[in-house]
């Protein structure tokens, strides 16, 4: 995957607070620029980007699994038994994209 590609929560997102503390930071790194039709838990239908899991750090996936299993109601070992299969939604309202190298994707 590339690091080409990243969205920064927006700081009025509900979601942004939860973001900073698993991460360590505002920014992430995302699969792709171009969002998704798709549904989460408590979101019947919306558009996403997937959390590139691949440049996450140890410490950054852990914090994300422990932080999906608290939110979900769901065994930490399942999350990360699951985790990559499933991959991470990042709701498209909640987050701003960059694409960092455009060149290099046109």
């Amino acid at each position: 995957m590339s690091k080409d590609f990243t969205a920064t929560i927006r700081k009025e997102s509900t979601r942004a607070q939860a973001w900073i503390n698993i991460l360590g930071t505002d920014t992430a790194p995302i699969t792709s620029p171009i969002p998704t039709l798709a549904s989460a838990p408590g979101v019947p239908e919306g558009l996403f980007y997937m959390l590139d899991l691949t440049q996450l750090t140890q410490e950054q996936r852990i914090k994300l699994i422990r932080y999906l299993a608290q939110r979900f109601d769901v065994v930490e070992s399942e999350v990360a038994e699951t985790l990559d299969e499933v991959g991470c939604p990042i709701l498209d309202e909640d987050v701003v994209v960059t694409v960092h190298n455009p060149l290099k994707w046109i």
